[in-house]
């Protein structure tokens, strides 16, 4: 097995109980590494859905994070060939209180040919006991996150405007905040919709779920690829949904890494931290909304905003020759002024 899904599922299990990304609960996490797609799923979880179940599942030739992704195949296929994998352990889903919440986040390429206006399910879970549901629906080229209470007539759904259909790379987020009943999507980082229903309530319970189809309805199958997928007990803020994509895009890094935490708490504390390799510091005067991203690593000017006061986290540039040269110098200098004079 591909020893960066190794450090991903270790990285995970040692923080479920804590922090993945900066104070979330992740309780589940695929990375989609392995070269067989079912063995992948074998070791998906964190202490949870272990035995998922796949159907037709195939790796993907490209990958988003990491050596390997899902290939879902084509979209709308027979329910005979549909492409998913169930989630037969999913208790810790739920939604326990006003201070919890939920987020499911994954990195998704689809063509544009696949855009429809029928509502597919990418991640859906549900209580088989009742009605409720959570879940990510996608419908003309667009995201959509909906929850339901187990009362039919108690909905949100927050529907995005970004296409995300254009056979590229998308960071895709569904946001719970049970505490305000709003739920939340954002992508590439930025929020792209939002909507509030505080009759849903604060409890929801899930007891099963499917990704790559609705859990009842194989019709409901998605197309494309998928890759680094997560589920935390908890709503993600924008900040670590902005670094969750933006350190993703920039370094290749899985959600679990502990850079993560490292970069959010830099940005807190106007200091600098490692993450994909790369040195990361707090900076100001940058434009955008909260998760724009611009320049490279190549460039030494990748950046990630993280506040409405254009504040975030930029590459640190190395130092150039000269500038080596110059603190070799001082170095010395100083050095000299310090050694007494030998006779």
């Amino acid at each position: 097995m591909n020893s960066r899904f190794y450090s991903a599922l270790t990285i995970a299990s040692a923080m479920a109980l804590n922090a993945a990304p900066a104070g979330a609960a992740l309780v589940a996490h695929w990375t989609f590494d392995d070269a067989d797609p079912i063995t992948d799923l074998t070791f998906d979880g964190i202490g949870n859905n272990n035995g998922a179940s796949g159907e037709k599942l195939a790796a993907a030739a490209t990958a988003k994070i990491g050596a390997g992704a899902i290939d879902f195949g084509t979209q709308g296929v027979a329910e005979s060939d549909a492409t998913y994998f169930n989630l037969q352990q999913a208790g810790d889903f739920s939604i326990t209180g006003a201070n919890s919440g939920l987020t499911i986040a994954f990195w998704y390429k689809a063509p544009a040919s696949d855009k429809e206006s029928e509502n597919r399910l990418p991640v859906h879970l549900r209580n088989t006991n009742n009605s409720t549901s959570v879940g990510i629906e996608l419908s003309d080229g667009t995201a959509r996150a909906y929850v339901r209470q187990s009362d039919a007539n108690k909905w949100v759904r927050a529907t995005g405007t970004t296409d995300i259909f254009d056979d590229t790379w998308h960071h895709v987020v569904m946001v719970y905040a049970s505490g305000t009943g709003t739920a939340y999507v954002y992508i590439d980082g930025q929020q792209d919709a939002a909507a509030s229903n505080l009759d849903i309530g604060a409890t929801l319970a899930f007891n099963a779920g499917r990704v790559g189809a609705h859990q009842s309805d194989l019709k409901l199958n998605i197309g494309g690829l998928m890759d680094d997928l997560g589920i935390w007990s908890e709503a993600l803020t924008p900040q670590q949904i902005a670094l969750v994509h933006g350190l993703g895009y920039f370094t290749g890094l899985s959600l679990a890494d502990e850079g993560i935490n490292a970069v959010l708490e830099a940005f807190n504390t106007q200091g600098q931290a490692e993450a994909g390799g790369v040195q990361w510091a707090y900076a100001s005067g940058l434009t955008g909304p909260i998760g724009t991203i611009g320049g490279s690593i190549d460039g030494y000017n990748a950046f990630i905003v993280l506040d409405a006061n254009g504040n975030g986290v930029q590459v640190v540039p190395e130092p150039t020759g000269a500038l080596l040269g110059a603190g070799m110098l001082l170095a010395l200098g100083r050095r000299s002024r310090r050694c007494p004079k030998q006779d």
